[in-house]
């Protein structure tokens, strides 16, 4: 699969300043088989002078008014050809020249592959996720239940969305996080982690706001409810792994209670 073809979808409004990084990003990538699709959501602030500019980089574009970064992500969605595609909104861009390059040695055929973003801090560009190359189940569980997956360096197989269902346009910030829950943990997808930084992550977005995000990760769990039970379980878990994994008796206690809730219930869909 050296020349399958991937598809980036750019979500933009009034962000002229973070096009011109993601774009010229994408232009510059020394892999040629990319397919650029651009939603913006009826900018007012030069952002379609940035469209136009590389008009003949762009597969697909429209600028038109939306319901919001789920509307026009799952309008993105809608246009894609590609084997594999990659979200990379406006002001988040690709670290290297050769990332997309890089990247398409490891696609195969798993649902999903992540990697991992920087930030843009004093030009150190620390990795932010550092997930383990040989994930386990039980950690992308605990990945995805504390944290979750970067969304600008995920690589999604082309019928993940068709699977497991479009983003919840009902959030404003965590639909990404639950489009992984309901994948990775209820939907049996293949996971891979590739173990190279592709995208410098621009932290002044809407996405960085944590209090919010958790307070619509509460209400996502309650909508989801074979995930409420798993994530109460979870609480259960790592406060007793907290209060006893001092003593070897303790530890014992922990494990017992974590093997015998999972073979009593049929909730941890993930790997099997």
């Amino acid at each position: 699969m050296g020349n399958i073809k991937l598809s980036i979808v750019t979500i933009c409004y009034n962000n002229c300043g973070g096009l011109k990084k993601t774009a010229q990003s994408i232009v510059t990538q020394t892999y040629a088989n990319v397919e650029w699709i651009v939603i913006d959501g009826g900018s007012t602030d030069g952002s379609v002078d940035v469209i136009n500019q590389y008009e003949n980089k762009v597969s697909y574009w429209i600028s038109e008014p939306d319901k919001g970064i789920y509307n026009a992500m799952n309008k993105g969605l809608e246009r894609v050809t590609g084997e594999y595609i990659m979200f990379l909104n406006s002001g988040d861009y690709l670290l290297k020249s050769n990332t997309i390059e890089s990247i398409i040695p490891y696609l195969h055929d798993k649902d999903l592959y992540v990697a991992d973003i920087c930030h843009d801090i004093d030009k150190k560009y620390t990795p932010g996720f550092k997930l383990p190359e040989n994930i386990t189940d039980q950690q992308v569980l605990y990945q995805l239940i504390h944290f979750t997956f970067p969304h600008p360096a995920s690589f999604f197989k082309n019928n993940y969305f068709k699977r497991f269902g479009c983003y919840d346009e009902t959030l404003k910030i965590v639909a990404d996080w639950k489009a992984y829950m309901l994948g990775a943990i209820l939907g049996n997808c293949s996971i891979e982690i590739i173990p190279l930084v592709t995208t410098v992550f621009d932290t002044t977005g809407i996405s960085s706001s944590g209090t919010q995000s958790d307070n619509e990760r509460e209400n996502a769990f309650c909508d989801m409810p074979r995930l409420n039970e798993l994530f109460s379980f979870y609480r259960n878990y790592y406060t007793l792994q907290t209060a006893l994994q001092d003593t070897s008796i303790g530890r014992g206690i922990v494990r017992l209670y974590y093997f015998f809730y999972l073979n009593d219930n049929e909730i941890w869909a993930y790997g099997n």
